[in-house]
């Protein structure tokens, strides 16, 4: 039979629910950011409806299927290695092609159900005349080569990695140094606006966006382009081969570790009675001084990337940077913190300790002030630092004309980034105690806690919604004690 592990998958998604689920979530996500995007600009030109609504919805559905990787497929081999089942499968006949194609089936069929959900609202665009059949139908091309990439970087970084951590973070950088940032680059070569070599974005699947519009057409040129992405995404699965040929035997062995480094413990400083109950849980989390050094240096990348771009542009100029470079630094952090509220809850469970602390006097109230406590001693000081060199050089330093709008600016997007990380504190008690996979977990936390706040920024206001309104149905689902709320995730498992 040929690609076995494959057909089972498919066969078996037929009948899960989430499979339709997944079709129902896309198509609703989809139609309600048509309706906002119709509810803020209507009444303009037809035809300038259609193409904001191809650089929104379809902007939105290149960056899901850019990031897919990172949330199906980064831990998916690696998982199997922790678990000490990955060597059972090379027990029969299976070939590592039929296993990565298992792989690559079973988790991309949600996402290529979402793309196939929203493309009827992509094409909207075409009955109000902003895209013409040609370019609707090259876009849907790239949109499942782009997919096609990321899936197959996430099972490259996999079949590699075995902590959770590592493979997150290095799925991460790899979808951002062979995906995004190439694409941007080769974008601004084939359409024209900047200088950039074309040879640096040739391999990122994003680039033949440049040639899918009528007005830079080009057969060979988006073709060339399609085509030179596509091997990237082949190469990435030969490499994912050859990784899961060579490492499936350290899965005895890996199966003995728990798939992360053992927590460094930390003495408690603060010896009040009532007080020790929480530093008692904080020493069980995961104490991991990359986190610390990560969130250090993600405040320190924009102080690069001022220094860098003021030496070449005008200091107004270099300033602008230096704000796009901090909106990223922020996301870094927030999706780091992410990661770490989950990962902590994760770790403790996986170890038994969970199950081990719910069995004492312990309330889930100092539960809950533990993983603050945590998430305090790493995320406070880069957060504090990132707000305070912001207010310094776009109010102080930018003068009288960004003073009004930049503490106003920074001020909201501060009350923003606050709600955002107690919506996540919640989501990592919550999907941490109940997903069995840490990189699943992460992605439910961060699009719910913050993903959500950053798809309706263009509405304005609109985005402050979501993280109140996820706070409350978290509260609303913690209400049951900690206790129940494992009992019942295991019971699931």
């Amino acid at each position: 039979m040929f690609l076995p592990v494959a057909q089972r998958e498919l066969i078996a998604a037929a009948h899960r629910r989430s499979t339709y689920r997944m079709r129902w979530l896309g198509a609703l996500a989809g139609a309600g950011v048509v309706s906002f995007f119709f509810l803020w600009v209507g009444g303009r030109n037809p035809r300038e409806l259609g193409a904001g609504l191809v650089a929104v919805l379809g902007g939105g559905a290149l960056i899901f299927v850019g990031l897919a990787g990172l949330f199906l497929t980064s831990d998916a081999i690696a998982a199997e290695r922790r678990d000490g089942t990955l060597g059972l499968l090379f027990l029969t006949p299976l070939q590592p092609l039929d296993v990565l194609a298992g792989k690559l089936v079973a988790q991309g069929i949600h996402a290529g159900c979402a793309i196939l959900a929203i493309f009827p609202l992509i094409s909207l665009a075409w009955i109000l005349g902003g895209i013409t059949g040609g370019e609707l139908f090259r876009f849907l091309l790239v949109l499942l080569n782009v997919l096609f990439v990321s899936l197959s970087l996430g099972l490259a970084v996999s079949a590699w990695g075995e902590r959770p951590g590592a493979v997150v973070g290095r799925t991460a950088a790899g979808l951002a140094t062979l995906v995004f940032w190439p694409g941007l680059i080769g974008l601004s070569a084939a359409t024209g606006v900047g200088e950039a070599a074309t040879w640096i974005g040739a391999l990122s699947p994003v680039t033949a966006l440049g040639f899918a519009a009528d007005g830079n057409y080009r057969a060979a040129g988006f073709l060339g382009s399609l085509g030179l992405g596509h091997l990237t995404g082949w190469a990435l699965l030969a490499i994912a081969a050859v990784g899961l040929r060579r490492g499936w035997r350290r899965t005895e062995e890996s199966g003995q570790r728990a798939g992360t480094a053992r927590p460094r413990w930390v003495p408690p400083q603060d010896v009040e009675p009532k007080r020790l109950p929480v530093h008692a849980v904080t020493a069980l989390f995961h104490r991991s001084r990359r986190s610390a050094r990560f969130a250090w240096l993600a405040v320190f990348l924009p102080l690069v990337v001022l220094g860098i771009s003021a030496g070449v542009a005008e200091f107004k100029t270099a300033l602008g940077f230096y704000a796009l470079a901090s909106l990223g630094a922020g996301l870094l952090l927030k999706g780091w913190f992410s990661w770490e509220a989950v990962a902590s809850v994760a770790y403790v469970r996986e170890q038994g300790g969970l199950e081990l602390l719910l069995t004492t006097p312990l309330t889930d109230v100092e539960f809950g002030a533990a993983l603050r406590r945590h998430l305090d001693g790493i995320f406070f000081g880069p957060w504090f630092i990132l707000y305070g060199l912001d207010c310094l050089l776009m109010c102080g330093v930018g003068g009288s004309e960004m003073g009004v709008l930049g503490v106003l600016v920074l001020l909201v997007g501060a009350l923003g980034a606050l709600m955002q990380c107690r919506a996540m504190v919640l989501g990592g008690l919550w999907w941490g105690a109940r997903e069995p996979r840490p990189n699943v977990a992460w992605a439910k936390n961060f699009f719910f806690g913050s993903g959500l706040a950053y798809l309706a920024m263009p509405f304005c206001f609109a985005g402050w919604s979501f993280p109140l309104i996820v706070t409350v149905w978290l509260k609303s689902r913690l209400r049951a004690p900690l206790r129940e709320v494992v009992a019942s995730a295991l019971a699931g498992e």
